[in-house]
């Protein structure tokens, strides 16, 4: 008994030391099930997924804010995935991505062409580095559905691209397969190594600030 005390005054005096934090998560199985349940999270290592694998796809099934603190989540793949990402959000999701102290979600630069996040929900993102070999940060739909959030991304967030660092499902006109509204403000930059930084389809976007290293393509 004496020692389940101690341990636990130990696990208490971590937490207040900040070395151990509420919904720290170290591994991918982790990482998947936090994402399924939603919450407060905090990625305490980096973090590998083989994207091929099923069993390794994250998913964001529940509303989370996810802290990268300073660690990052790396995808790789031999396939060409137009309709996945490293980080992907449900139509009912909603995700916030946070960056203290730094951090990033990336495809590995020898990696088939694919995307960091691929969003069919509410997406915030609000600093860290992002990196696709297709796009960076592709703003979905499910056929025959609107998105049910909204997309914000804003402070020093830099999202690049082989491809367009920002791509908006194009949808259809009328009342069908609405993407939603995406605001940009701050500081952010939106680089596109081949294409546009910015491909808004047929999305509302709002732009109040930010960076893009490319030519920025409206409809």
């Amino acid at each position: 008994m004496k020692k389940f005390y101690l341990f636990m005054l130990m696990a208490v005096g971590l937490l207040i030391s900040g070395n151990l934090r509420a919904g720290e998560v170290k591994n991918l199985a982790a990482l998947r099930e936090a994402l399924s349940k939603g919450g407060e999270i905090t990625l305490g290592a980096d973090i590998n997924v083989n994207m091929e694998q099923s069993d390794q796809i994250l998913w964001v099934e529940s509303d989370a804010t996810l802290d990268l603190n300073g660690h990052t989540i790396k995808g790789s793949t031999t396939i060409d995935m137009p309709t996945a990402g490293v980080l992907n959000v449900q139509n009912t999701a909603n995700l916030t991505l946070k960056a203290t102290n730094g951090g990033s979600v990336v495809v590995n630069e020898t990696s088939a062409a694919t995307q960091a996040i691929y969003s069919l929900g509410g997406l915030t993102i609000e600093g860290g580095y992002y990196f696709g070999t297709d796009l960076g940060i592709y703003i979905a739909k499910e056929e025959g559905k609107n998105s049910q959030g909204t997309t914000l991304i804003k402070g020093d967030t830099h999202v690049e691209a082989v491809g367009r660092a920002i791509y908006c499902g194009v949808g259809k006109s009328g009342d069908q397969w609405k993407i939603g509204t995406i605001t940009i403000e701050g500081n952010p930059t939106f680089e596109s190594r081949t294409k546009e930084g910015l491909y808004p389809g047929l999305a509302v976007v709002n732009v109040y600030g930010g960076t893009f290293k490319s030519v920025t393509e409206t409809r």
